[in-house]
């Protein structure tokens, strides 16, 4: 898996100055073989900047190469693709992350309505670029990590790239939850079934109340949501449904907050300076413990073991088969696969077939050209309560807020 020269072909599009930490992480791993990194973004004055400092990282290391180039030039014989985009900069997820606020409604880049506008917002970029990926890198691995997730590994799909969607959330959720098992229940497996950061655990030998007790105590989830779905959610059920109005407008404040970081990141590369301990002020577990791993293991012809989002086909029984849904799966050379779908309790399921339906009718909807149907027809669906003498007016906020162009990180 590499060039006549011996370096492998790496495409990343987008990723901002949170993609030297990535390379960092690669080149400082003895086992990664070298690399041809091709960095493709927007802005193309930052892009050299960082990507003139990504070449000073790998320079100790013979074969490595960093560069700034086009999309087209990047892709041409790549063998991996990595897509961390976000279509509006950061910019837009303060928009996608606000003006839920106003139907008494959580903002986030990847669910609810924020979710919905970032979706209209980034699917067609999605669909232009796995045009290009078509044409100029069509063996090439995909791996996706832009929000929301589902959806654009969906665009990828229906466009013929059968990408793999990346999310560190539920491998970490299940480390957390078996450090406060008993000892004797350290390794007992636990079924997940889910979409992207709307997943749930649960174990067929063990009462939810019992095995997730000492989680409950420790904040992870409310009693009442364990109970009542016999099940552990995903952090995200919290902050969008069970305690949302503690959570509602916290976002927008999060999204300032990364882009001045961002901003003096770049700034310190160019004036020569090492922007290591801005970068380490963002927690980005989505690099540490779940991209680099997985590239470490296929760059090296190994298996990957993790969570995986990809079109369910006939491994669900609540949605439709081009449903990209969150599942234990391997990735590998030739893309990733499921392993196990575990089969969910009654409120589980009826929770998941909502949120499916929900993406389906957004997703109808980018195809159509209908964005407000669509968005109209996602809210009403959607497993988060919604007032529906709102949804009108919410559904024409969605699609306000996609509207809303700007550079891609």
């Amino acid at each position: 898996m590499s060039t006549r020269s011996g370096a492998v072909p790496m495409t990343i599009v987008g990723g901002g100055v949170w993609i030297l930490q990535l390379i960092r992480l690669l080149v400082e791993a003895p086992d990664c073989p070298p690399l041809d990194i091709r960095l493709v973004a927007i802005d193309a004055d930052r892009l050299s900047i960082i990507a003139g400092y990504g070449a000073k990282i790998v320079r100790a290391r013979d074969g490595w190469c960093v560069s700034a180039t086009t999309l087209a030039t990047a892709l041409e014989g790549a063998e991996v693709c990595i897509l961390m985009l976000r279509q509006g900069n950061s910019a837009a997820r303060e928009i996608d992350e606000s003006f839920p606020a106003r139907f008494g409604m959580v903002g986030d880049e990847g669910l609810g309505l924020g979710g919905f506008a970032n979706a209209y917002r980034t699917m067609p970029t999605m669909t232009s670029i796995a045009g290009k990926m078509r044409r100029y890198a069509p063996n090439a691995l995909t791996i996706n990590l832009v929000a929301p997730l589902g959806l654009t590994t969906r665009a990828l799909h229906v466009a013929d790239v059968s990408a793999v969607g990346l999310c560190e959330l539920p491998m970490t959720t299940e480390a957390d939850l078996r450090a406060t098992f008993d000892s004797c229940d350290h390794d007992l497996p636990l079924d997940y079934a889910g979409l992207n950061h709307l997943g749930w655990f649960w174990s067929p030998d063990r009462a939810p109340s019992q095995l997730f007790a000492r989680a409950i105590a420790k904040g992870m989830a409310d009693a009442a949501t364990v109970g009542g779905f016999g099940a552990m959610p995903l952090k995200y059920h919290a902050k969008m449904i069970s305690d949302r109005d503690r959570t509602i407008g916290a976002g927008a404040s999060r999204a300032r907050q990364l882009r001045d970081i961002a901003t003096k990141a770049v700034e310190a590369v160019r004036q020569g300076q090492n922007p290591e301990r801005l970068l380490r002020a963002r927690s980005m577990p989505w690099l540490d413990q779940a991209l680099t791993p997985l590239l470490l293991a296929v760059l090296n012809n190994n298996i990957w073991r993790g969570f995986v989002n990809i079109p369910a086909g006939q491994a669900s029984t609540w949605c439709c088969s081009d449903t990209v849904i969150e599942a234990r799966g391997t990735v590998s050379r030739t893309g990733g696969q499921i392993e196990n779908v575990g089969e969910p309790g009654g409120a589980v399921r009826q929770f998941l077939a909502a949120a499916a339906l929900s993406e389906g009718h957004l997703f109808d909807g980018f195809r159509s050209g209908d964005l407000h149907g669509g968005a109209v027809r996602a809210i009403l669906d959607s497993p988060i309560a919604f007032p529906r003498s709102l949804v009108e007016e919410a559904a024409a906020a969605v699609c306000s807020a996609a509207a809303m162009h700007v550079v891609s990180e």
